[in-house]
Protein backbone atom coordinates (compact mmCIF):
# COMPACT_ATOMS: atom_id res chain seq x y z
CA UNK A 1 0.00 0.00 0.00
CA UNK A 2 1.29 3.37 -0.78
CA UNK A 3 -0.43 6.63 0.51
CA UNK A 4 0.25 9.86 -0.47
CA UNK A 5 -0.74 13.35 0.70
CA UNK A 6 -0.58 16.88 -0.49
CA UNK A 7 -1.39 20.35 1.27
CA UNK A 8 -1.78 22.92 -1.82
CA UNK A 9 0.14 26.28 -1.34
CA UNK A 10 -3.23 28.45 -1.77
CA UNK A 11 -2.25 30.65 1.06
CA UNK A 12 -5.14 31.50 3.50
CA UNK A 13 -7.75 28.74 3.04
CA UNK A 14 -7.41 25.30 2.28
CA UNK A 15 -6.75 22.82 -0.87
CA UNK A 16 -5.83 19.54 0.00
CA UNK A 17 -5.63 15.62 -1.78
CA UNK A 18 -5.01 12.15 -1.27
CA UNK A 19 -4.62 9.01 -3.10
CA UNK A 20 -4.21 5.59 -1.38
CA UNK A 21 -3.16 2.87 -3.57
CA UNK A 22 -3.60 -0.79 -3.35
CA UNK A 23 -1.85 -4.15 -4.67
CA UNK A 24 0.88 -1.49 -5.65
CA UNK A 25 2.59 -4.82 -6.11
CA UNK A 26 0.02 -6.74 -8.02
CA UNK A 27 -0.47 -6.34 -11.98
CA UNK A 28 -3.79 -4.29 -11.21
CA UNK A 29 -2.99 -1.18 -8.96
CA UNK A 30 -6.51 -0.03 -7.26
CA UNK A 31 -6.76 3.76 -6.18
CA UNK A 32 -8.63 5.88 -3.97
CA UNK A 33 -8.81 9.63 -4.36
CA UNK A 34 -9.97 12.15 -2.16
CA UNK A 35 -10.28 15.59 -1.65
CA UNK A 36 -10.17 18.01 1.71
CA UNK A 37 -11.56 21.50 0.86
CA UNK A 38 -10.97 23.55 -2.14
CA UNK A 39 -11.11 27.41 -1.32
CA UNK A 40 -9.28 30.47 -1.19
CA UNK A 41 -8.70 34.18 -0.84
CA UNK A 42 -6.20 34.00 -3.56
CA UNK A 43 -8.07 32.56 -6.88
CA UNK A 44 -5.19 32.91 -8.85
CA UNK A 45 -3.22 30.34 -6.41
CA UNK A 46 -6.45 28.50 -5.99
CA UNK A 47 -6.94 28.20 -9.86
CA UNK A 48 -3.32 27.04 -10.61
CA UNK A 49 -3.52 24.38 -8.43
CA UNK A 50 -6.57 22.99 -9.11
CA UNK A 51 -5.33 22.84 -13.23
CA UNK A 52 -2.78 21.00 -11.94
CA UNK A 53 -4.45 18.71 -10.00
CA UNK A 54 -7.06 18.04 -12.46
CA UNK A 55 -4.35 17.30 -15.15
CA UNK A 56 -4.00 14.35 -13.31
CA UNK A 57 -6.86 13.28 -11.81
CA UNK A 58 -10.34 13.07 -13.63
CA UNK A 59 -11.91 11.04 -10.54
CA UNK A 60 -12.57 11.83 -6.98
CA UNK A 61 -14.13 9.00 -4.69
CA UNK A 62 -15.04 11.55 -1.55
CA UNK A 63 -14.80 15.28 -1.13
CA UNK A 64 -14.90 16.45 2.45
CA UNK A 65 -16.05 19.88 3.06
CA UNK A 66 -14.89 21.27 6.58
CA UNK A 67 -17.18 24.05 6.49
CA UNK A 68 -18.97 26.15 4.25
CA UNK A 69 -16.82 29.52 4.29
CA UNK A 70 -15.64 30.71 1.19
CA UNK A 71 -12.24 30.22 1.77
CA UNK A 72 -12.85 26.81 2.14
CA UNK A 73 -15.47 26.40 -1.04
CA UNK A 74 -14.83 28.53 -3.26
CA UNK A 75 -12.81 26.26 -5.82
CA UNK A 76 -15.52 23.86 -5.81
CA UNK A 77 -17.45 24.84 -8.75
CA UNK A 78 -14.17 24.75 -10.42
CA UNK A 79 -13.23 21.72 -9.25
CA UNK A 80 -16.84 19.89 -9.72
CA UNK A 81 -16.94 20.94 -13.68
CA UNK A 82 -13.72 19.28 -14.52
CA UNK A 83 -13.64 16.26 -12.66
CA UNK A 84 -16.47 13.46 -11.73
CA UNK A 85 -16.42 13.28 -7.93
CA UNK A 86 -18.85 10.43 -6.26
CA UNK A 87 -19.63 11.18 -2.83
CA UNK A 88 -19.34 14.07 -1.05
CA UNK A 89 -19.27 14.86 3.06
CA UNK A 90 -19.99 17.40 4.92
CA UNK A 91 -20.63 18.80 8.69
CA UNK A 92 -24.67 18.64 9.99
CA UNK A 93 -26.16 19.87 12.68
CA UNK A 94 -29.39 21.34 11.68
CA UNK A 95 -30.94 24.40 9.50
CA UNK A 96 -30.57 26.70 12.54
CA UNK A 97 -26.69 26.05 12.53
CA UNK A 98 -26.50 26.71 9.20
CA UNK A 99 -28.25 30.08 9.27
CA UNK A 100 -25.98 31.72 11.32
CA UNK A 101 -22.80 30.46 8.95
CA UNK A 102 -25.29 32.54 6.30
CA UNK A 103 -25.82 35.29 8.22
CA UNK A 104 -22.07 35.54 9.13
CA UNK A 105 -21.61 35.67 4.95
CA UNK A 106 -24.46 38.59 4.44
CA UNK A 107 -22.34 40.95 7.30
CA UNK A 108 -19.19 39.90 5.20
CA UNK A 109 -21.00 40.90 1.94
CA UNK A 110 -20.64 37.72 0.57
CA UNK A 111 -24.05 36.19 0.45
CA UNK A 112 -25.32 34.75 -2.47
CA UNK A 113 -28.17 32.46 -3.67
CA UNK A 114 -25.44 29.66 -3.96
CA UNK A 115 -24.76 30.05 -1.12
CA UNK A 116 -27.83 30.37 0.66
CA UNK A 117 -28.80 26.37 -1.16
CA UNK A 118 -25.89 25.01 -0.43
CA UNK A 119 -26.75 25.78 3.20
CA UNK A 120 -30.35 24.74 2.80
CA UNK A 121 -29.90 22.16 0.02
CA UNK A 122 -26.80 20.17 -0.38
CA UNK A 123 -28.51 17.55 -2.23
CA UNK A 124 -29.87 19.52 -5.02
CA UNK A 125 -26.88 22.01 -4.85
CA UNK A 126 -24.40 19.27 -5.73
CA UNK A 127 -26.75 17.01 -7.76
CA UNK A 128 -26.42 19.56 -10.15
CA UNK A 129 -23.21 19.55 -10.32
CA UNK A 130 -22.58 15.81 -10.80
CA UNK A 131 -22.39 14.44 -7.71
CA UNK A 132 -23.88 10.87 -6.72
CA UNK A 133 -23.99 11.31 -2.89
CA UNK A 134 -24.47 13.99 -0.38
CA UNK A 135 -23.87 12.48 3.48
CA UNK A 136 -24.11 14.84 5.86
CA UNK A 137 -21.87 14.02 8.77
CA UNK A 138 -23.72 14.32 12.38
CA UNK A 139 -22.70 16.06 15.11
CA UNK A 140 -19.48 14.10 16.78
CA UNK A 141 -19.75 15.13 20.27
CA UNK A 142 -17.85 12.75 22.31
CA UNK A 143 -18.53 9.84 20.37
CA UNK A 144 -15.09 7.95 19.80
CA UNK A 145 -14.13 5.74 16.89
CA UNK A 146 -14.42 1.85 17.30
CA UNK A 147 -12.21 0.53 14.43
CA UNK A 148 -14.49 -2.67 15.13
CA UNK A 149 -17.40 -0.87 14.50
CA UNK A 150 -17.94 -0.88 10.50
CA UNK A 151 -20.14 2.12 9.92
CA UNK A 152 -19.54 2.67 6.38
CA UNK A 153 -18.53 -0.48 4.28
CA UNK A 154 -16.73 -0.13 1.16
CA UNK A 155 -17.33 -2.01 -2.32
CA UNK A 156 -16.48 -5.72 -1.91
CA UNK A 157 -17.36 -6.04 -6.11
CA UNK A 158 -15.15 -5.68 -8.72
CA UNK A 159 -15.34 -2.35 -9.90
CA UNK A 160 -12.89 0.14 -9.29
CA UNK A 161 -12.00 0.77 -5.29
CA UNK A 162 -14.25 3.18 -3.88
CA UNK A 163 -14.57 3.61 -0.17
CA UNK A 164 -18.10 5.01 -0.26
CA UNK A 165 -19.97 2.97 -2.47
CA UNK A 166 -21.57 0.76 0.51
CA UNK A 167 -24.21 3.68 1.33
CA UNK A 168 -27.37 1.28 1.42
CA UNK A 169 -25.78 0.76 5.06
CA UNK A 170 -26.59 4.16 6.40
CA UNK A 171 -30.19 5.68 7.01
CA UNK A 172 -31.18 8.06 3.94
CA UNK A 173 -31.88 11.24 5.02
CA UNK A 174 -35.20 13.11 4.45
CA UNK A 175 -35.29 15.50 1.65
CA UNK A 176 -37.26 18.28 2.34
CA UNK A 177 -41.09 17.29 0.23
CA UNK A 178 -40.66 21.46 -0.57
CA UNK A 179 -37.72 21.03 -2.00
CA UNK A 180 -37.98 22.62 -5.78
CA UNK A 181 -35.40 20.10 -7.07
CA UNK A 182 -36.48 18.76 -10.83
CA UNK A 183 -36.46 15.06 -10.83
CA UNK A 184 -32.69 13.31 -11.85
CA UNK A 185 -31.18 16.60 -10.62
CA UNK A 186 -30.21 15.45 -6.77
CA UNK A 187 -28.09 13.75 -5.25
CA UNK A 188 -28.84 10.72 -3.08
CA UNK A 189 -29.00 12.33 0.70
CA UNK A 190 -27.92 9.69 3.56
CA UNK A 191 -26.74 10.68 7.23
CA UNK A 192 -23.33 9.21 8.83
CA UNK A 193 -23.53 8.50 12.47
CA UNK A 194 -21.10 10.44 14.75
CA UNK A 195 -17.70 8.12 15.25
CA UNK A 196 -18.22 6.57 11.87
CA UNK A 197 -15.33 5.35 9.83
CA UNK A 198 -14.51 4.88 6.70
CA UNK A 199 -12.45 2.00 6.05
CA UNK A 200 -10.65 1.40 2.93
CA UNK A 201 -10.73 -2.24 1.26
CA UNK A 202 -9.84 -4.11 -2.08
CA UNK A 203 -12.14 -6.78 -2.80
CA UNK A 204 -12.77 -8.18 0.49
CA UNK A 205 -9.69 -7.19 2.21
CA UNK A 206 -9.68 -4.20 4.35
CA UNK A 207 -6.10 -2.45 4.32
CA UNK A 208 -4.70 -0.73 7.02
CA UNK A 209 -5.59 2.97 6.50
CA UNK A 210 -8.85 4.50 7.41
CA UNK A 211 -10.81 8.05 6.62
CA UNK A 212 -12.65 9.44 9.79
CA UNK A 213 -14.53 12.41 9.67
CA UNK A 214 -15.54 14.52 13.02
CA UNK A 215 -17.51 17.45 13.57
CA UNK A 216 -17.34 19.43 16.08
CA UNK A 217 -20.02 19.87 18.84
CA UNK A 218 -22.80 22.16 18.20
CA UNK A 219 -23.35 25.76 20.21
CA UNK A 220 -24.61 25.68 23.81
CA UNK A 221 -26.26 28.79 23.50
CA UNK A 222 -30.24 28.64 24.33
CA UNK A 223 -31.47 26.80 21.36
CA UNK A 224 -35.22 27.01 22.84
CA UNK A 225 -34.99 30.95 22.97
CA UNK A 226 -33.56 31.14 19.86
CA UNK A 227 -36.30 28.64 18.22
CA UNK A 228 -39.08 30.53 19.77
CA UNK A 229 -37.64 34.22 18.32
CA UNK A 230 -36.83 32.81 14.41
CA UNK A 231 -40.60 31.16 14.71
CA UNK A 232 -42.00 34.53 15.96
CA UNK A 233 -39.83 35.95 12.79
CA UNK A 234 -40.99 33.47 9.98
CA UNK A 235 -44.29 33.41 10.97
CA UNK A 236 -44.28 29.72 11.31
CA UNK A 237 -46.41 27.67 13.79
CA UNK A 238 -45.05 25.93 16.81
CA UNK A 239 -44.28 22.20 15.81
CA UNK A 240 -44.51 23.55 12.29
CA UNK A 241 -40.57 21.86 10.23
CA UNK A 242 -38.69 25.27 9.06
CA UNK A 243 -38.05 23.97 5.76
CA UNK A 244 -35.29 25.05 3.08
CA UNK A 245 -38.01 27.06 1.41
CA UNK A 246 -39.12 28.96 4.27
CA UNK A 247 -35.68 29.85 5.29
CA UNK A 248 -34.47 30.55 1.93
CA UNK A 249 -37.25 32.78 1.47
CA UNK A 250 -36.83 34.81 4.33
CA UNK A 251 -32.94 34.87 4.00
CA UNK A 252 -33.55 36.63 0.20
CA UNK A 253 -35.54 39.47 1.72
CA UNK A 254 -32.82 41.68 3.93
CA UNK A 255 -35.78 42.84 6.32
CA UNK A 256 -36.05 39.40 7.37
CA UNK A 257 -32.07 38.73 7.86
CA UNK A 258 -31.98 41.46 10.18
CA UNK A 259 -34.35 40.33 12.41
CA UNK A 260 -33.18 36.63 12.22
CA UNK A 261 -29.70 38.04 13.27
CA UNK A 262 -31.56 40.03 15.99
CA UNK A 263 -32.70 36.32 17.34
CA UNK A 264 -28.67 35.28 17.77
CA UNK A 265 -27.93 38.42 19.50
CA UNK A 266 -30.18 38.30 22.26
CA UNK A 267 -29.11 34.52 22.96
CA UNK A 268 -25.27 35.05 22.61
CA UNK A 269 -22.91 37.98 22.52
CA UNK A 270 -21.65 38.85 18.95
CA UNK A 271 -24.37 36.86 17.21
CA UNK A 272 -23.97 36.33 13.93
CA UNK A 273 -20.18 37.86 13.37
CA UNK A 274 -18.63 35.59 15.66
CA UNK A 275 -15.81 35.29 14.08
CA UNK A 276 -15.03 31.56 14.35
CA UNK A 277 -15.76 28.79 12.24
CA UNK A 278 -19.05 27.08 14.52
CA UNK A 279 -19.76 24.11 12.78
CA UNK A 280 -16.68 22.47 11.30
CA UNK A 281 -15.53 18.96 10.41
CA UNK A 282 -12.43 17.76 10.34
CA UNK A 283 -10.43 14.57 8.94
CA UNK A 284 -8.31 11.69 10.09
CA UNK A 285 -6.37 10.08 7.14
CA UNK A 286 -4.45 7.43 8.67
CA UNK A 287 -3.44 3.92 10.16
CA UNK A 288 -5.38 1.51 12.32
CA UNK A 289 -1.79 0.40 13.73
CA UNK A 290 -2.37 -2.58 12.92
CA UNK A 291 -0.23 -3.15 9.81
CA UNK A 292 3.29 -0.97 10.28
CA UNK A 293 3.75 -2.31 6.48
CA UNK A 294 2.89 1.23 5.13
CA UNK A 295 4.35 3.47 2.69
Amino acid sequence: MHVTRYQWPVGQGCFATGTIKLDVSGPKTKTLQYVYDCGARNQTNLRQAIQAYVSEVDNVDALFVSHLDSDHVSGLDDLLSRVIVKTVYIPYFNNAVSLLEILKADSDEALSTSLIEVHLDPASWFGRRGVQRVVRVSNSGDAVPSLRDTALLPDTGESELDSATRLEELPKAKIDKDSKASVGSAAELFDLAPGAIIHIASGRKFADWVLIPYVNPSPKENWTAFMKALRRVLDAKSGEPLTAELLGNALRAKHDRHLIKECYNRITKYGSTRQHNRLSMSLYSGPTGMNPSIH
